[in-house]
């Protein structure tokens, strides 16, 4: 077998990941979501994508010295599925943690108007290469700037979440970065 005990865990732990986010996007595929949702706190969906379980993606942003703003008012309140919608804001977030360089910074800002809610995830990464940016929600899509472990499926997981929430999920380069905007109508 060889490797070290805890190279084979993290080697099993990926695996496991990856099967699982391989189910979601299936499930994202057919339209078999649940469809179950609820009023909750953008704020709080926010903690709940960054608690422990999560611990490889917190060791990155300390390992990378980020700078994580959450810009989100307590009151900002979507009406989704909400594990769903956590996972799709994962997805994102673990995106924008590979992509920013050490000591970089991300953004997370919630806006509201009397129509629609906006999460805004800004990161100081390297931009996207345009030709890129048309099949960056597709299955199975790499960038020119993926990571060794990136099988191109969680920024299709995400954005097939958001529409099945009803919202959208959209990408461009900005000055600094890249910023991602989730969007869901009231």
């Amino acid at each position: 077998m060889g490797g070290h005990p805890s190279e084979l865990l993290a080697q099993h732990t990926r695996q496991a990941e990856l099967v699982e986010q391989l189910i979601l996007l299936a499930k994202v595929d057919t339209h078999t979501l649940s469809q179950t949702r609820q009023d909750v706190s953008v704020a709080a969906l926010g903690k709940e994508a960054l608690k422990p379980p999560l611990k490889p993606l917190l060791r990155m942003v300390a390992d990378k010295q980020l700078t994580i703003d959450w810009q989100v008012s307590p009151d900002l309140m979507l009406h989704v599925n909400p594990a769903l919608v956590k996972e799709a804001l994962v997805n994102v977030l673990k995106n924008a943690v590979e992509h920013t360089a050490f000591g970089g910074q991300i953004q997370i800002i919630g806006i509201a108007d009397p129509i629609r809610v906006r999460l805004k995830i800004i990161n100081t990464g390297s931009p996207i290469a345009e030709a890129d940016m048309p099949h960056l929600f597709e299955r199975f899509f790499r960038g020119q700037y993926a990571t060794a472990n990136n099988v191109g499926i969680g920024l299709a997981i995400a954005a097939g979440i958001t529409r099945e929430n009803d919202g959208h999920l959209s990408a461009e380069n900005t000055a600094e970065g890249v910023q991602f905007t989730f969007e869901f109508f009231r």
